[in-house]
């Protein structure tokens, strides 16, 4: 029985590793392509296309694992958010300096991705994004807080469809 828990663990890890480390993989080349620059970047008009890439290829996995077994999606999808979260704390952190509109592209992407995946966050995970969130500079007046919240509200219109899986609470009990 040892072996076979083991044995099980080890499948799964693998079978995490397959499936996060592209996505974990694009998140660099993505964030930086059109070499793209967090002190020198224009006013966000929205959310960048590599996360919802990024998001779309969680999507692909979430409908991999809910067609073989739903009660596997919260176990499988917590662990790719965690790699997701992880690397993206990483990135944040190792950004030298923001400049005003690039602090407010890198909240905004942080946030979008925090928001469409909330089902799967654990506090652990919820930690990661926070110390992403503290690597970028406080926006400091309200037109931005408010630039803010009107780009977030049209990412998830926009995206509405293609989140809709990972808001269906009634599918699969959420990981805590």
């Amino acid at each position: 029985m040892e072996s076979l828990k083991e044995l099980d663990q080890n499948l799964f890890e693998k079978f995490i590793e397959i499936k996060a480390d592209p996505i974990v993989g694009s998140l660099e080349p993505g964030i930086y392509a059109g070499y793209f620059d967090w002190k020198d970047c224009l006013i966000p008009t929205g959310v960048r296309n590599y996360l919802k890439e990024a998001l779309v290829s969680m999507i692909a996995v979430h409908a991999e694992v809910f067609s073989i077994s739903k009660q596997l999606v919260p176990q499988v999808m917590s662990r790719v958010v965690e790699a997701v979260g992880e690397e993206l704390c990483r990135l944040m952190q190792c950004v030298s300096s923001f400049s005003r509109h690039g602090a407010l592209q890198a909240r905004l992407e942080i946030c979008a991705l925090k928001d469409a995946v909330s089902i799967f966050l654990t506090d652990e995970i919820r930690g990661t994004f926070d110390q992403a969130l503290e690597a970028i500079p406080q926006l400091s007046n309200g037109s931005d807080k408010k630039l803010l919240e009107q780009l977030l509200n049209e990412f998830k219109s926009s995206m509405h469809l293609q989140l809709v899986c990972f808001q269906s609470s009634c599918n699969y009990e959420k990981k805590t």
